[in-house]
Parts: structure tokens; sequence; C-alpha cells
């Protein structure tokens, strides 16, 4: 299920239109740190598995990451976080 959502994510850029191209866009750190501070859950006295994390929260907000360097990456000024994804030193 996580390959179709990663799937779907990337269609959804794909058929994005000129109007959609035109919305003030997200910075995609704000995806990235949500992603990865949710396996922090896993610490706490709550007794979250990894598996209920991972398909709960980790896995749709890194997609929504990886939706939004896509849709940055096609703006005429990316963000920070963008531009260090697609450096030569990545």
């Amino acid at each position: 299920i996580e390959m179709t959502m990663g799937i779907v994510a990337v269609r959804n850029v794909m058929l994005d239109t000129e109007e959609d191209r035109q919305k003030k866009r997200v910075n995609p750190i704000v995806y990235f740190i949500a992603a990865y501070s949710t396996l922090a859950l896993r610490l706490t006295r709550f007794d979250f598995n990894d598996a209920m994390v991972r398909a709960t929260l980790f896995v749709p907000l890194y997609t929504k990451f990886l939706t939004a360097v896509h849709r940055d990456c096609l703006s005429p000024n990316p963000a920070l976080v963008t531009r260090f994804f697609g450096s030569k030193m990545m």
C-alpha cells in the first residue's frame, strides 16, 4: 500500500494544472520535520509501535514532503531543502 500511495502522489504532481502551479507553496521542510518527528512517538510512554506510527503518520507525511519537493522543483525559486536534495553532493 505504501508504494501505491507514492505512485498516486507522483501522479498528482504530473497532473497539476497551470492554476495549481501558481498557488502559494508550503516550504517542504515543514513536512520533512513533521514526518521525522512522528518517529519520536515510539519513545513516548503511550507505547506506539513502529507499524502503527509508520502506516498512519510517517508515510502520509513523507509522501506529502516528496510531493511538495516535486512541486517546488518546478517553481522559479525553489526552497533551500529542494536545492539541497538536488545538489551535486546528494
